[in-house]
């Protein structure tokens, strides 16, 4: 009797695990979208973000998965915008430069996280590619729907989720490594906005345990 239960709850637990670690659909995906107010993404964008994200971003749950795409659509509007706005036209060539840096490069912001400053191109474009691709050639990041989602990810796994606040499901502290500095402590109306949409997404992605905000 007792190892019949024990092999009950084993099953329980099993079929809870494969449920919260399941592949996200593109439904799921797309819902987790359009339930936050944006447009419906494309294929592309879905067979992007499906495909990167444990080897680039090295994300292990479904929860954490929610956390990062929920961060992502507010940085980029949506999954609309990969490059910071202001800098589009005109490269900003006064920002965002270091010693040593091609004059003729322009390190803006990139990607749904945007990516700035050349050692973070430098640091992602090893990281990816084993070489210096991105920092040759800045505008792939924006340009390559695959390479703006692995630079995204890379941001993710070595600038956010090295806080260990992250993996315990801290949304906020989330907030915090991507943009604390303007939106936490206290947590202002932009932060959450963001955890707004993280609601949202989790219930999309059929996950029911209660958001927490802790972090920012």
């Amino acid at each position: 009797m007792k190892t019949a239960l024990l092999c009950l709850f084993l099953s329980v637990l099993l079929l809870q695990v494969v449920l919260v670690d399941s592949k996200i659909s593109y439904q799921q995906f797309a819902n987790a979208v359009t339930s936050s107010g944006y447009q419906k993404p494309s294929g592309d964008k879905y067979n992007a973000f499906i495909n990167n994200y444990e080897k680039a971003g090295g994300i292990t749950s479904n929860r954490e998965l929610a956390m990062f795409l929920s961060e992502i659509l507010w940085e980029s509007g949506g999954l609309i915008y990969k490059e910071e706005i202001r800098c589009k036209q005109s490269k900003c060539p006064g920002d965002y430069r270091s010693p040593g840096d091609d004059p003729h490069k322009f390190y803006y912001g990139r990607g749904y996280i945007q990516l700035t400053w050349s050692y973070n191109y430098r640091d992602a474009s090893k990281a990816l590619f084993g070489d210096n691709r991105l920092v040759n050639d800045p505008d792939m990041v924006a340009r390559d729907e695959n390479v703006a989602w692995k630079v995204s990810f890379w941001f993710w796994r070595y600038r956010v989720r090295t806080d260990n606040r992250v993996l315990q499901g801290q949304f906020g502290a989330a907030t915090d490594r991507i943009n604390g500095g303007q939106e936490c402590h206290p947590c202002r109306k932009a932060c959450n906005n963001r955890f707004n949409i993280y609601g949202k997404v989790l219930k999309a992605f059929g996950i029911s345990e209660r958001p927490n905000p802790q972090g920012c």
